[in-house]
């Protein structure tokens, strides 16, 4: 088994010395691409929240050498290297592995040994077919997946009445809010284009031409930054632009609200989790020229300092503070107390 040691963002108390080789191991499996995602970063962070708890947490990853350069956390991995065998896999009946979405490789690598546990951990129910669909699989249940669980409560809904399974507990995510906090504030418009790429230039151009006085706001880019840069930008912007399309969930625009930005654009679906009139400009979907001039009402709203910008952004960090390390540990803890035992 190969460490991955990285700075840990996460106070962790040392912990007394496990036998693990006596314990159930939890594996979850990352996807081959390592690039900024909200997704990956959750993976990592409840591997290393169930080993600062005691249990004998993993993440595999098909290679050696797999090096996530965005974010900092230290977890045990596990490489096909750690988990081939001479005649099977190094496997044991009472392991389990944790799937995402679209794991199909990893869903037919895993399934030579068919002893140890399979759950699907969804955190976005728009892919919750993909890996059905590469493997030509009826059901995840065909594939031997028992258990699921999901990181939101509409995913968990739609995993629920969607794919057949009984119960879909929810981890719900964590924000870092030593990292996402407001810092002394500039008028500029921070935004994550990932979802809505060809819609920037349409929001952009439309908000400069009804609104030429405000053409000479910033606008920052935060795709493709290290964590801490992207929490670094978000503390000092005042307007966060929420691009979300298709989405189970949507990170950003809460870490925006725990910066202390005033949210505009788009729930994306998922949002619905935590988008409300009060924490946001939200607009319809694909209401790019309202997006535009929920920008500008956002940017004079600030500018003036009115009472109702105020009272957005203050609702937002409300919102945004219930996404805590505490309430993920709570909920990670009690569905694995519940697959494997009390700890």
């Amino acid at each position: 088994m190969k460490v991955l040691k990285l700075r840990s963002i996460l106070a962790a108390t040392p912990l007394p010395r496990i036998n693990h080789s006596t314990m159930s191991r939890i594996i979850y499996v990352a996807p081959r691409d390592k690039s900024p995602s909200g997704g990956l970063r959750t993976q990592f962070r409840h591997v290393a929240r169930l080993v600062h708890h005691g249990f004998d947490a993993h993440l595999y990853h098909v290679d050696g050498g797999y090096r996530p350069d965005w974010f900092a956390e230290t977890v045990p991995m596990l490489t096909t290297q750690d988990i081939m065998g001479r005649n099977r896999l190094n496997l044991r009946p009472d392991d389990h592995i944790v799937l995402y979405e679209a794991a199909s490789n990893s869903v037919r690598f895993f399934n030579q040994y068919k002893g140890a546990s399979r759950h699907l951990f969804c955190q976005n129910h728009f892919l919750m077919f993909d890996a059905l669909a590469a493997l030509q699989a009826p059901s995840w249940q065909a594939l031997g997946v028992s258990r699921a669980f999901a990181s939101a409560h509409v995913i968990a809904r739609a995993v629920k009445q969607t794919l057949g399974f009984g119960d879909v507990p929810v981890v719900p995510y964590a924000i870092d809010h030593a990292l996402f906090r407001p810092a002394a504030k500039r008028l500029q418009i921070a935004y994550m284009p990932r979802k809505r790429r060809e819609d920037v230039g349409f929001i952009r151009r439309a908000f400069v031409s009804a609104c030429p006085d405000l053409a000479s706001i910033p606008w920052v880019e935060i795709d493709g930054q290290s964590e801490e840069r992207v929490a670094s930008i978000l503390g000092e912007s005042a307007i966060f632009l929420a691009l979300g399309r298709r989405e189970g969930f949507g990170l950003p625009p809460v870490e925006a609200m725990a910066a202390g930005c005033l949210v505009v654009g788009f729930l994306g679906n998922g949002g619905r989790e935590f988008g409300t009139p009060e924490n946001g400009l939200w607009c319809d979907e694909d209401d790019l020229f309202g997006a535009a001039l929920s920008l500008a009402e956002a940017i004079r709203g600030v500018e003036a300092g009115t009472p109702a910008s105020a009272a957005m952004i203050e609702a937002g960090q409300r919102t945004a503070a219930g996404y805590t390390l505490e309430a993920m540990d709570q909920a990670l803890l009690s569905y694995w107390r519940g697959v494997i035992g009390a700890r």
